[in-house]
């Protein structure tokens, strides 16, 4: 019973950093986005 609560903490884990590793990808390619937005209106401009 201890190493199967164990397994659960480790999942809880595992989904709490795999979590903020998608927050952290996806803030990130927001911020990418938009500096490729800011270059292309300041080579249009």
């Amino acid at each position: 019973m201890g190493s199967a609560s164990l397994t659960l903490f480790e999942v809880a884990l595992f989904a709490r950093m795999a979590n903020g590793l998608v927050q952290f990808k996806t803030s990130g390619l927001m911020l990418a986005v938009g500096q490729q937005n800011r270059m292309q209106k300041r080579f249009k401009t």
